[in-house]
């Protein structure tokens, strides 16, 4: 049960359901967590962010204004220290990719239920990261809609050996910061290793390379 509080900054909610907002604010007070508030549209977030500061933000992947993805955008572009959970309502996968690429702490969705969400808090406030084991799910099921890719042993002879274990890394729904942790480099260069994946594999964006490197991951491992 969370019981500790957090640093001063507090936590910041956004989401588009106020209503789901002020339960989660009450529930995580009731934790003894310190929330500075809640807002529904993420222009209005992101000036409280710049204003205040918050140590955590938790926000919605899709709200007016701003996405929470635009947000967790620029807190990294800026370099704030702000650690971020998206606690998104729909299962897009484009949603996913993009934050796992992000420096995102948390991803969960709404239906993973408050348990999972306290769980995650408790894992970022603990410097740790958490991804729902639902994304596996929503990666399993966009690859399925994609038109068949047979994984060949020619697709990964185009790949050094590092490019490949962080292939394996992207299958299993680590973040960029993780996989940095594992392979004991920096984000920038696990970013580039993905950009020179994406390019030796003629992969159009990140919403790609989730669901083909899911569908290479037994030829991988």
């Amino acid at each position: 049960m969370l019981t500790q509080p957090i640093p001063p900054g507090g936590i910041l909610i956004a989401k588009q359901d106020m209503l789901l907002c002020e339960t989660l604010k009450e529930s995580l007070q009731a934790r003894r967590l310190y929330v500075r508030g809640c807002i529904t549209d993420g222009r209005e977030a992101l000036k409280l962010i710049q204003q205040q500061y918050p140590s955590l933000v938790i926000l919605g992947a899709e709200m007016p204004g701003l996405s929470g993805i635009d947000i967790v955008r620029y807190i990294e572009e800026h370099r704030m220290p702000i650690k971020c959970i998206i606690y998104a309502k729909s299962r897009r996968p484009d949603f996913l990719a993009e934050a796992l690429k992000l420096n995102v702490k948390g991803y969960l969705f709404v239906n993973s239920g408050f348990a999972e969400l306290f769980y995650c808090v408790q894992e970022v406030l603990e410097n740790r990261e958490y991804v729902t084991p639902l994304a596996h799910q929503v990666v399993e099921e966009l690859a399925a809609k994609l038109p068949p890719k047979p994984a060949t042993m020619s697709d990964l002879n185009r790949l050094s050996s590092r490019e490949r274990e962080i292939l394996c890394l992207i299958a299993q729904c680590f973040t960029n910061n993780q996989i940095a942790d594992r392979i004991c480099r920096s984000v920038a260069t696990v970013n580039n290793h993905r950009h020179n994946i994406m390019k030796k594999l003629n992969l159009q964006g990140h919403h790609q390379l989730l669901p083909y490197a899911l569908s290479m991951y037994d030829t991988l491992t």
